[in-house]
């Protein structure tokens, strides 16, 4: 990303990245007419959790950067259809995210991953997909949970289609998995993220 001479982005993040309608497209495919509500935990500028109530969603946007939550609430504070809140999500306060139809996590577990470590951004990721039917789950696809553990996006697949077969015990239905490509331009321009659709409703 762009920066400014204060250190900020010069662009919102949600204009850098290549694939937003590729990626809202493939979304779109599982959502259904029971769907009501949904979870964007890390939502940035608010595309996903815009994108969510024009389809119909009462949705639940979550972001820890300011001035990202302040783009949002900008564009999308006055839709009555969005809650926008600027929280930092972390092992202590994860549970206390609302119960949704559906939830996006995407892109985000690796920062908890970094603040954290791997167990607890696991159990968070474990907390999550239990208040959740269904989950969009994209971590980076050139690293296996952490920066110490580059692979080829394309074998993040299948690492990642086992780490969460176990973490939830066999619960749980991968339904899909597709990659893509994460954004135009800068440091991350050949990487490439693969999106798993999960159904959580047994977990």
């Amino acid at each position: 990303m762009n920066n400014n001479d204060d250190g900020k982005p010069d662009k919102p993040y949600c204009s850098l990245r290549a694939d937003n309608e590729e990626r809202w497209s493939f979304i779109q495919r599982y959502l259904e007419d029971h769907h009501r509500s949904a979870l964007d935990i890390g939502c940035a500028e608010g595309y996903f959790t815009h994108a969510a109530t024009e389809y119909g969603l009462e949705v639940t946007g979550i972001e820890m950067d300011e001035d990202r939550y302040s783009h949002a609430e900008a564009e999308f504070g006055a839709n009555e259809n969005i809650q926008l809140q600027l929280q930092r999500l972390t092992p202590e306060n994860v549970s206390e995210l609302p119960s949704t139809d559906i939830t996006f996590l995407l892109t985000i577990q690796h920062h908890w991953v970094g603040a954290y470590g791997v167990e607890e951004a696991t159990r968070m990721l474990k907390i999550i997909g239990q208040k959740t039917s269904l989950l969009f789950y994209e971590p980076p696809g050139t690293m296996y949970l952490s920066k110490a553990e580059p692979i080829h996006p394309d074998e993040s697949v299948s690492k990642y289609r086992t780490y969460l077969l176990d973490l939830f015990a066999g619960a749980v239905t991968i339904r899909d998995v597709e990659l893509f490509d994460h954004v135009n331009e800068g440091e991350y321009v050949d990487r490439r993220d693969p999106l798993f659709v999960v159904n959580t409703a047994d977990v």
